[in-house]
């Protein structure tokens, strides 16, 4: 079963095609892998993929129904984003987590309860009462996986999670989010310019380059081509 199929997906910038994809397939409950250089169009992808951005042409179904305009907002509800830029808001970390469950009408007790299990699963729980801006790299990152995480969603997009962190933050982060989604069994699309980052976090993938795909399989055979 897939939970997200593209076809014949193209994006174009001033006439420009930037992306141009015939088939894109996201197995449930695994962890797909899109790898591709800078410029390759990995972003732009998942702006599509979460209807961020309306491609120019092409169609994505949903658990196997088509999405329509007017089905995107309560398709948007059943993911999260993680963003390369945390993008978090200007107010405690605690309450930026808990934002999005209220937005989705999660009763405070509930709320609550989800906010502390996530802080506690991304070792931020003692920064709970600090302000967002004061976080150091690292530490935002983890708040802005910890909020996505909160809100249980079917299918978690991580747009280069691990981007900017030195070597022993990018290892823990890396090994505690694989034993997460592993654990949950939580569809996710991950998004990296590194191959070691993909053969310990995804299950299949595909390479992108120059908003084509050319090459998808099962992360080893992704990982015997160059790009």
């Amino acid at each position: 079963m897939n939970i997200i199929e593209g076809y014949n997906i193209q994006v174009k910038s001033k006439d420009k095609l930037i992306l141009n994809i015939n088939e894109i397939k996201i197995p449930q409950g695994r962890v797909f892998a899109c790898i591709g250089p800078n410029g390759a169009g990995k972003s732009t992808l998942i702006r599509v993929l979460t209807f961020l951005q309306n491609p120019h042409k092409g169609e994505i179904f949903y658990n196997g129904e088509k999405v329509r305009q007017k089905e995107i907002i309560k398709i948007r509800r059943k993911m999260a984003v993680v963003f390369q830029e945390p993008l978090l808001l200007n107010t405690t970390v605690k309450e930026n987590i808990l934002l999005g469950l209220k937005i989705r009408g999660v009763d405070s007790k509930t709320a609550e309860k989800k906010a502390r299990f996530w802080m506690e699963k991304l070792k931020v729980s003692h920064l709970e009462k600090r302000w967002a801006r004061l976080l150091s790299g690292g530490e935002a990152k983890r708040v802005s996986i910890a909020r996505a995480l909160a809100l249980e969603p079917e299918i978690i997009f991580l747009d280069e999670p691990f981007a900017n962190l030195d070597e022993f933050g990018k290892g823990d982060l890396l090994m505690e989010l694989t034993e997460i989604l592993k654990s949950t069994s939580m569809t996710a699309f991950f998004v990296s310019h590194e191959k070691k980052e993909i053969s310990v976090l995804a299950d299949r993938g595909i390479i992108l380059e120059s908003g084509k795909i050319i090459k998808q399989g099962s992360i080893e055979e992704i990982l015997t081509l160059d790009y």
